[in-house]
Order: structure tokens, then C-alpha cells, then sequence
């Protein structure tokens, strides 16, 4: 089931991701072309080494780098960059810790 989820927010991120370039395309598309994919490769022997994964790792974490590079030098969003949401009068409020605090006995709802 799981599987299924994951197929289908491929879909939904490639088809996003093409759209935000102009490109019409609908959600099952890309679901049905990776789930093809990983058919033919399974069907093949195909199999994907940890050295593969770990290059893919990096890349992500390189790409994230440079997106949090650019976002600092262009300001951040519209109210620029602020850092109140780490001071401690936001995240100690009285309330607030009373609500998340382990031994409140609530739950996480």
C-alpha cells in the first residue's frame, strides 16, 4: 500500500515540476512511466549498488546546499529573513510547553 503512495506522489511532483515549465502532463503519466521503469529493471536483474545510492545522496544534499545558498542571498521570502521563530520567548511560551510537554499527559493531537 505504501508502494502505491509512493508511486502516486511521483506522479504528482513530476507532473507539478513539468507543469511549473509549461509542460501539460497528467498525474498518472509519470506514475504509470516509473512503475514501467522499475518493472523493466527488476525484469532485467537490474540491480542498484549502495555506491549508486550513496552518488544520489550527495547530490541531493548538494543540490539542498545550493538552494539554501540562493535563498540567503536573494533575502529570504517577502518579510526577509528573521530568526524569531528560534528566540526563546516564542518557543517557551507558557502555554505552549505545557501543551507539548511529555509529562502533561496529553496527546499529540
Amino acid at each position: 500500500m505504501i508502494q502505491l503512495a509512493v508511486y502516486a506522489l511521483f506522479g504528482i511532483f513530476v507532473s507539478g515540476a513539468l507543469a511549473g515549465v509549461g509542460v501539460k502532463t497528467p498525474l498518472w503519466l509519470p506514475t504509470l512511466e516509473i512503475i514501467a521503469l522499475i518493472w523493466l529493471c527488476g525484469a532485467r536483474n537490474i540491480a542498484f549498488s549502495g555506491r549508486l545510492l550513496g552518488i544520489c545522496m550527495l547530490a541531493e544534499i548538494a543540490i539542498l546546499f545550493v538552494l539554501d545558498i540562493g535563498i540567503l542571498t536573494r533575502g529570504g521570502g517577502p518579510d526577509g529573513i528573521t530568526f524569531t521563530s528560534l528566540a526563546p520567548k516564542t518557543f517557551l511560551r507558557r502555554d505552549l510547553v505545557r501543551h507539548w510537554s511529555p509529562l502533561s499527559g496529553r496527546s499529540w493531537d
